[in-house]
């Protein structure tokens, strides 16, 4: 086991980790990198195929003048972030992008992605709306398809053998994060929100045998840690998509709360699930990226929501801060459905509107303030409530958009 003084310094070399160092070696390597827009795309078919796949993000950059020319101002930010990356030149050691038909938005990112042809390959790759079996032999029939058109631009044949070992290197990344989050259900968490965010990215850019080599080293260091925070109390759990700002999380945190839990494609939907190594590939790979705790735009909004309060349930969380993307429209329509349940199982939950990078911040900061000193004075005080009034209503502070 790793002595204390030696775990922090191992730990603050991964969380530090330079990942485009990473992008350097496998250049010169000859490597092809081939970025991914959304995460029903599987990382596995496209390690399968000796290229290396590269979870994208938006620019954290202010105004997006070049993606404004291309892009309506009332539709999704992240979206509208990513394309001003691709044109800054920021992911131009991408040989190529995988985009999914997710919603109409991405949809129309991939039109003008494809049509400017700045890389070798543009692909969009079809996602049921359903986990029915119809919908999972048809994503099945999907991952053929997208893994023909891999296999050609790669000129490298990908067999089921391939395949299956990448299962099971990437099965192991998720068991390996899984027993972090474990590690977040003890009164003082490990780790805090933004150390927790960043194991998940380097997870998304590092190599998978070298990620799960120096994390699993780290566990038993973790074991032991607890989490530079102000406080272990309340212990929030945190929901949004395309949420990959880390500054998010500082804030929400410097304000004396512990994030415990979260409900992110960057996050616990990223890892929760393994794919079947014992059932057909194709089909293992289908059934997993349908039934992983889903994006709003999936018809199951029961089970998605009935999932979140589980994860309430499981790692003792006081109170739920849904940030929402005012311009993501899946997530808006199921909104009041998720505030609802909460609502009705007793679960104080709020909702607060945000920019991509961390924007309005003061008056985000007051209202996750307000949240987060009504959670402490209800723990404190049982008549102080569940953040409800008697008639129903969410406290002021909860009601508006910041």
């Amino acid at each position: 086991m790793l002595q204390t003084a030696d775990g922090e310094k191992h730990l603050k070399a991964l969380l530090d980790y330079d990942t485009r160092s990473i992008v350097r070696e496998l250049k010169g390597r000859g490597v092809k990198i081939i970025g991914i827009a959304c995460s029903y795309v599987p990382e596995e078919s496209i390690l399968g195929s000796g290229m290396f796949p590269w979870r994208v993000s938006g620019t954290q950059t202010l105004p997006v003048s070049r993606a404004s020319l291309y892009r309506s101002p009332d539709i999704s930010l992240s979206y509208t972030h990513l394309l001003e990356a691709i044109l800054l030149g920021e992911l131009d050691f991408l040989d190529g992008i995988i985009l999914t038909d997710r919603d109409d938005d991405m949809r129309r990112l991939y039109d003008v992605v494809y049509d400017l042809k700045k890389f070798n390959l543009t692909y969009m790759m079809h996602v049921p709306y359903a986990n029915h079996a119809i919908c999972v032999d048809e994503f099945a029939r999907s991952l053929k398809r997208l893994i023909e058109t891999l296999e050609d631009f790669a000129e490298a044949k990908i067999d089921t053998m391939k395949l299956g070992h990448t299962i099971q290197t990437c099965n192991e990344s998720r068991r390996l994060l899984r027993r972090v989050y474990e590690l977040r259900k003890r009164e003082w968490t490990p780790l805090n929100g933004t150390e927790v965010m960043k194991l998940v990215r380097l997870s998304m850019h590092m190599p998978k045998n070298d990620f799960n080599g120096r994390l699993e080293s780290l566990l038993p260091y973790l074991e032991a840690r607890r989490a530079p925070l102000k406080s272990n109390r309340p212990r929030l759990l945190v929901s949004s998509d395309e949420l990959d700002d880390l500054k998010y999380f500082e804030m929400i945190e410097s304000e004396g709360a512990a994030i415990v839990m979260d409900d992110l494609d960057h996050g616990s939907r990223y890892l929760w699930e393994d794919v079947n190594p014992d059932e057909e590939p194709f089909r293992a790979l289908a059934k997993r990226f349908l039934t992983l705790p889903d994006y709003a735009r999936q018809s199951t909004w029961k089970r998605q929501v009935e999932r979140v309060i589980n994860w309430v349930k499981e790692f003792r969380v006081d109170g739920v801060i849904q940030l929402l993307e005012p311009r993501s429209l899946p997530r808006a329509f199921r909104s009041p459905y998720l505030e609802m349940r909460l609502k009705k199982e007793g679960i104080p939950a709020v909702t607060f509107t945000r920019q991509y990078p961390l924007g309005f911040v003061e008056q985000l900061r007051t209202r996750v303030g307000a949240f987060v000193e009504m959670l402490s004075a209800s723990s404190n005080n049982p008549e102080v409530g569940n953040g409800f009034n008697d008639k129903g209503r969410r406290h002021r502070f909860g009601e508006g958009n910041s």
